[in-house]
């Protein structure tokens, strides 16, 4: 076998050191030794023959030596062949390679000829997780901005500043020139005034609120910005226009539109309506001046014999009691709250400390539930000891000092309970009382009584 068959042989079969020249022969003699056609890309048309003198390169990053060739368009390459103990346990290196003029069958011979190794491949990057951070980052922020709205509308202090900025307060056109003054102006720089289109002198309230009050939960609960109708109105009056409208029926008249308008608002609170007078003590004067001049016109009469000289007939005739009379059957009969001022002014300091009374009346827990404003200030102690002493220190006369000799005999209240309902006292130690009579009198009526109704007094 010449040089360049042994080459040919080698570069194709890849065959180990140790094969025979016996299988040389056979492929040889194998009719598809001859490769008639070739892929012009195929490692095999770019392989030159290797001379016999030509040393073959043992190392497998051997670079390749280009050769000139015939065609400028094609050129050879010298491969070395690696002919160790890596190739001899190579999987591809041990099967033999037969070659096909069919382009199909040469490249899937090349696809064969290929020894890859899946696991020294480049691991491949796992996908993007941008997406899912920036979806987990908007449901956090969206968390966390409820969180945030949730403890806002149900925050415990709040600052007066706050209050007063929610409120709004509306007055009518027709008491713009009565209270619209500078002295107004510089008092309520809070919460912001406007105007009502109304023909009834009436002074009311909203509230610019971002929660709403839920009161079978006891809390607020987060919403869009809106306005509330606040449920208290006022109507505002001069004192001698106060007195002839309670005498007209008028003043019934602008409570019932009052509350109409109100409810077209808000059909669900229960309005109640106030009526402010001011100058009402100038006026009480005036009419005690009046009639003292009155009393002394008929002394003077009386004395001297003269007739009366005559007097204008807007005279004010009503005595202070008459109008004190009036104005106390009307609180009764129409079931309002008149409050009467000196002045102007004072009015003006009233309905802005008002406004602060009714903006803070909603977060105020005994304003929110009646029920428990009787209850007072309830102290519970840090340990059951504590909370004991506290509780029988709401009984009348029962120190500090009475309330720990007490705890020494007995140290919860069915002791108490037990006691009372067996002896009807608490005994006496060395003679001496526990607790003093009047304390065992009010613990035996608190402790054994059938009525939830009953009062314990002293």
């Amino acid at each position: 076998m010449s040089s360049d068959d042994e080459s040919l042989d080698t570069g194709l079969r890849l065959t180990p050191q140790n094969q025979s020249t016996s299988g040389h022969n056979a492929f040889l003699e194998d009719p598809y030794s001859r490769i008639s056609q070739v892929l012009p890309s195929s490692p095999i048309q770019n392989r030159s023959v290797c001379n016999s003198s030509h040393e073959v390169s043992r190392d497998p990053l051997a670079p390749i030596e280009e050769t000139s060739n015939v065609s400028p368009k094609i050129s050879f390459s010298k491969i070395s062949v690696v002919q160790g103990p890596e190739v001899q346990k190579s999987p591809s290196a041990i099967s033999s390679v037969p070659v096909n003029g069919n382009i199909k069958r040469a490249l899937y011979l090349l696809d064969e000829m290929s020894d890859s190794i899946e696991y020294s491949s480049p691991m491949k990057s796992p996908p993007s997780t941008k997406p899912k951070k920036k979806a987990k980052t908007k449901a956090s922020e969206t968390d966390a901005r409820s969180n945030k709205a949730w403890k806002d509308a149900n925050k415990v202090v709040r600052r007066k500043q706050d209050i007063m900025s929610e409120m709004v307060m509306e007055i009518a056109f027709c008491l713009d020139k009565k209270l619209r003054t500078e002295f107004f102006t510089n008092i309520f720089l809070l919460p912001s005034v406007r105007n009502s289109y109304l023909e009834i002198p009436l002074i009311s309230w909203k509230r610019r609120v971002s929660a709403r009050y839920n009161k079978e939960e006891d809390f607020f609960v987060p919403c869009d910005l809106t306005e509330q109708t606040e449920k208290v109105l006022i109507l505002f009056y001069e004192p001698d226009e106060l007195i002839e409208k309670l005498k007209n029926g008028v003043v019934e008249t602008h409570i019932d539109h009052a509350k109409r308008r109100a409810r077209s608002e808000d059909p669900l609170k229960e309005y109640f309506v106030l009526i402010m007078v001011p100058n009402f003590s100038t006026y009480l004067r005036k009419l005690e001046t009046n009639e003292n001049r009155q009393y002394r016109a008929k002394t003077l009469q009386r004395l001297n014999r003269t007739p009366l000289s005559s007097r204008p007939s807007n005279e004010i005739t009503m005595t202070v009691a008459q109008a004190l009379k009036i104005l106390v059957e009307s609180e009764v009969r129409l079931g309002v709250n008149i409050f009467t001022t000196k002045t102007v002014e004072e009015s003006i300091e009233w309905l802005h400390s008002f406004t602060y009374t009714i903006g803070s009346s909603i977060y105020d827990k005994y304003e929110r539930n009646p029920d428990f404003s009787a209850i007072g200030t309830i102290k519970l102690g840090a340990n059951p000891k504590g909370t004991f002493l506290e509780m029988v220190k709401k009984f009348n006369l029962m120190t500090e000092p009475k309330a720990e000799n007490l705890y020494q005999y007995y140290a919860s209240p069915l002791s108490l309970y037990k006691r009372l309902v067996e002896t009807g006292e608490l005994g006496a130690v060395k003679g001496r009382n526990v607790v003093p009579p009047s304390v065992n009198k009010m613990m035996k009526s608190v402790f054994t009584s059938k009525d939830p109704n009953a009062v314990i007094t002293d």
